[in-house]
């Protein structure tokens, strides 16, 4: 079936319908053609299988509808752009090609086939049930450990393998501490996928502007610019013909931190029909399509002394990273990141890891709130707990024993990633502190068993140029970004930043930030951002950066205009600017108080009276601040978690729940501890109900909120939450990290809970997670339930 593009010739697409030919070429009645384009709806047609050749799509059915404004297919679509190409690294990464619309073969359960035009969705959504699509299956691959099979089926037969990622870490003598160990603990431990649900699902508008040939796109993205970078290099297009606007944005958690095939597809049609398209993308597809995490197998051991000390640790990490490798994060993100880092908070200096990340067919994973660590830390603390009993220690004993002391910062790991101080120890002894109050108190009924669990964490943020998340990707290695802020003639500061907010409170943290160092009103302060064509280039709202990174370069803008005010004040007093201080609303000579300029003095100068300007000294009042903070710097906490199972039913309450953290500076208390309070409900909820699963076909049987349960309301526990203050050496304001800690420690937290509650009455232990009534029951009766995936 061919197609052709528009031309000044004249040449229509004959799949445009008899409107869009029109306003493509100009043809038609002159008035008709200057109204404005009613914005068509997208459908897509989604694959019902997890593997399938495809053999034929029919169009015909939906295109002879009177409904129906266009239908396209996978190979008609890829004439107009190009693949999503995912980064590589030579023996570390490989790439894989992922159409806008398959072109020949499907790869997961619900990858796009087709797409629809309609006046409105109602219609598109009927218009794409009349497309028929001819599968031819193939056997699908589920399992990564299968998938490394000598007889599994290649997902890309182009790469001969399906492993698209692989790794090893290594540091110290780890066989001669095995040797010299009294205790070695070996165990396995999975985490099964989970997915984002933000309260908004993804969306995209996308309108293309013929006679200047620039596409603007309207993205619910938590990375503006990357998005356009990645669009105008599929659709052949100019950086700067591409404007893309993230507007206000209902959370992210990282499935909005990518580009998809979705999102080319949708600025590919808006270019052929001329019209303004929107696709909103409903909760089925996104439980299906829009990303997943957290599927990875540790099986572990650990050398130990007789006293507790670990000796050594050797993990082999297997992760599920499913059909493709990401654009922008890779397939290597969450195990390279589980690899790197599995060391955490604990002095352990003998430490080896090999890492895979496997290629099956389901939803391809991308980051997702506490990206690796979330398996990770669940491995090293259930491990630390199991070693603790095997040995009588406590678990805080244990912990405080391998825990990175004070006296030891700054500490190079195994894995030669450097530790700025921060406060391990003070944060587990004040947990424990905390929750004994809570733990002693008896439930009062004999079915009902407590239990009393701790996690703690070492969260590297604010990732700079210096460590790369992901090696091979290609956008996100640089960890710098910028902003830009004008003081006005009427003393009001505007603020432009090249990351978003998607709930985050960036309104109010960084007008606070500026007013402070402006010395102006909070309400003098406006913020804008998400819009390329307005704000300074960012790398985008991601990895617990925004604080760290956004502060940095804030910071760097306003100094440079209190330096450029300082310089005419001190021009214009005929004084050393060593010699003055900026004070609310003027600078003074210091020791001589009545000996000043008032500040709007010194910005009418910069703006209307240039003359006075001193050499060197340039008009106006912007600056742009850059901030790259190289290697990042570490936030921490310890959890502790406090549960009720109830060994008739299965269930697991979480009655009261500890967090001391340790995120640095904090700019702004309560938005400090309303992150951790999101993250942490989110953990428990995946601690205790959510998992993603896939039946025996690939198919994914998980496309609802009913079967996807997530917590409310009243499973919340009381939630006690303190900080301690340990300003960060690194980055430049003292600040770490913060969105996404909570989530990273709940679920091991809950899973020694459980396992503390049952440890008289249990014969199996707890090794994944969600530990849902079934699986609780389970170990209750010691009897084996699978870990459905």
């Amino acid at each position: 079936m061919g197609t052709t593009v528009a031309t000044a010739a004249g040449d229509v697409s004959p799949w445009l319908r008899r409107e869009d030919q029109r306003l493509l070429t100009g043809r038609g009645n002159f008035i008709a053609d200057l109204a404005l384009p009613r914005m068509l709806e997208a459908a897509f047609v989604r694959s019902p299988l997890a593997h399938a050749l495809v053999t034929h799509v029919d169009l015909s059915r939906a295109l002879e509808h009177p409904d129906c404004e266009t239908a396209v297919d996978g190979i008609m679509l890829s004439e107009h752009c190009k693949p999503l190409v995912s980064p590589s690294a030579p023996g570390i990464l490989k790439e894989t090609r992922w159409d806008a619309l398959a072109t020949d073969r499907v790869r997961f359960d619900g990858q796009t086939v087709a797409v629809v035009l309609a006046a409105d969705r109602y219609l598109a959504e009927d218009m794409a049930d009349l497309v028929d699509v001819v599968y031819e299956p193939l056997t699908p691959v589920l399992n990564a450990t299968d998938a490394l099979a000598a007889t599994a089926p290649i997902l890309h037969p182009d790469l001969d393998t399906n492993l698209l990622a692989e790794r090893r870490f290594k540091g110290g003598d780890v066989d001669a501490a095995f040797a010299a160990a009294n205790y070695v603990h070996a165990g396995t431990y999975v985490t099964t996928r989970h997915t984002h649900v933000p309260m908004e699902c993804r969306g995209i508008v996308a309108e293309f502007n013929s006679a200047t040939r620039e596409l603007t796109v309207w993205s619910a993205t938590q990375i503006p610019h990357l998005t356009r970078i990645i669009v105008a290099d599929a659709l052949g297009l100019p950086e700067h013909s591409v404007r893309v606007i993230a507007p206000d944005v209902g959370g992210g958690f990282g499935a909005k931190g990518t580009v998809r095939p979705e999102d080319i597809a949708i600025c590919a049609m808006a270019m052929l029909v001329g019209r303004p398209v929107r696709w909103i993308e409903d909760r089925t597809e996104a439980f299906r399509a829009s990303g997943q995490a957290w599927q990875q197998t540790h099986s572990i051991e650990v050398a130990v002394a007789s006293d507790g000390t670990v000796l050594a640790v050797r993990d082999e990490i297997v992760a599920d990273v499913g059909a493709y490798s990401d654009v922008i994060s890779t397939a290597a993100i969450e195990p390279f990141m589980a690899g790197g880092l599995l060391t955490g908070p604990y002095r352990i200096e003998n430490y080896e890891a090999h890492v895979s990340g496997v290629a099956t067919n389901k939803c391809p994973t991308i980051p997702y709130r506490g990206v690796g660590r979330v398996p990770m830390v669940f491995a090293v603390e259930r491990a630390m707990d199991e070693i603790a009993a095997a040995l009588n220690i406590s678990p805080v004993t244990i912990r405080q024993k391998n825990m990175i002391r004070d006296d030891e910062f700054p500490f190079r790991s195994a894995t030669r990633v450097v530790h700025d101080r921060t406060s391990y120890q003070a944060c587990l002894a004040r947990a424990h502190e905390v929750v004994q109050k809570y733990a002693s108190a008896p439930t009062g009924q004999p079915h009902l068993l407590r239990g009393v669990g701790y996690a703690s964490y070492a969260e590297l943020t604010g990732v700079g140029s210096g460590a790369s998340v992901a090696p091979g990707a290609k956008y996100v290695r640089t960890g710098s970004d910028s902003a830009v802020v004008t003081l006005s003639p009427d003393l009001s500061a505007t603020v432009s930043l090249g990351f978003p907010s998607q709930g985050q409170g960036h309104e109010t943290v960084f007008s606070e930030l500026v007013a402070q160092e402006l010395h102006l009103a909070h309400d003098q302060v406006h913020i804008s951002g998400g819009d390329t064509r307005s704000t300074p280039f960012g790398v985008g709202t991601m990895a617990s950066r925004g604080a760290v990174v956004g502060s940095g370069a804030l910071t760097r803008a306003c100094i440079a205009i209190n330096a450029k005010l300082t310089a005419i004040a001190a021009h214009l007093l005929e004084i050393d600017p060593a010699d003055l201080d900026i004070e609310p609303g003027r600078v003074v000579v210091r020791g001589s108080k009545d000996n000043f300029v008032s500040t709007e003095q010194l910005v009418h100068v910069a703006y209307f009276d240039v003359r006075k300007l001193p050499d060197g000294v340039t008009p106006g009042m912007t600056e742009t601040g850059y901030y790259d903070p190289k290697f990042g710097t570490f936030a921490n906490a310890t959890h502790a978690a406090v549960v009720d199972v109830d060994i008739e039913t299965g269930k697991v309450v979480v009655r009261d729940y500890v967090v001391i953290e340790d995120v640095g500076r904090l700019l702004h208390p309560l938005l400090a501890d309303g992150q951790t309070r999101g993250a942490v409900i989110q953990g428990l909820s995946g601690a205790l109900q959510e998992r993603i699963v896939y039946d025996d076909a690939g198919i994914n049987t998980t496309t609802d909120l009913l079967t996807y349960p997530l917590f409310s309301a009243r499973d919340l526990p009381r939630l006690h939450i303190e900080h301690v203050e340990s300003k960060s050496e690194v980055s430049l304001t003292g600040v770490k990290g913060v969105g996404e800690g909570g989530t990273i420690a709940a679920p091991a937290a809950v899973a020694n809970a459980v396992a503390d509650a049952l440890r008289h009455l249990a014969t199996e232990t707890v090794t994944s997670f969600p530990l849902t009534p079934e699986v609780v029951l389970a170990l209750v009766h010691g009897t084996s339930l699978a870990s459905r995936q």
